[in-house]
C-alpha cells in the first residue's frame, strides 16, 4: 500500500487507513482494496486492513504437480458463512471465472 511510503510512522498509517476505511464505507458502495501478501499460509501476518474490511478474499498460485495453478479463497466475510476451501479460477476476456465445485487438493 502506498501508505508506507506515504506515512512512514506507523500510527499515521493506521489512522489514514482508518480514514479511508470510513470514507468508503459512507458511499455505501462496494470497494475493493488490493494489498500484496508477504507470506502465504500459517507464517502470513494478517495486515491492519483484513480487520478493518467486511470481506477478505486471498488470491494466489500454487504450484499443483507441475503445473502453476491460480486459485481463489475467501479467508472472512461478515454476516455470511464462507467456503474457505481452495478453489481455482481462470481470468478471461468475461471477467474472473470461478470454479467453485473444483477443488485444488
Amino acid at each position: 500500500m502506498s501508505f508506507h511510503a506515504q506515512y512512514p510512522d506507523i500510527v499515521q498509517q493506521r489512522n489514514a487507513l482508518l480514514d479511508l476505511m470510513e470514507a468508503l464505507v459512507g458511499t455505501g458502495a462496494t470497494c475493493l482494496i488490493s494489498s500484496e501478501l508477504k507470506r502465504i499460509g500459517i507464517e502470513r501476518t494478517v495486515q491492519l486492513e483484513e480487520y478493518l474490511a467486511h470481506g477478505v478474499i486471498i488470491l494466489q498460485s500454487l504450484q499443483v504437480g507441475r503445473s502453476l495453478v491460480r486459485v481463489i479463497q475467501v479467508e472472512k466475510m461478515r454476516e455470511t458463512p464462507v467456503d474457505t476451501q481452495l478453489h481455482p479460477y481462470r481470468i478471461s476476456e468475461n471477467g474472473i471465472d470461478i470454479f467453485a465445485k473444483e477443488s485444488v487438493f
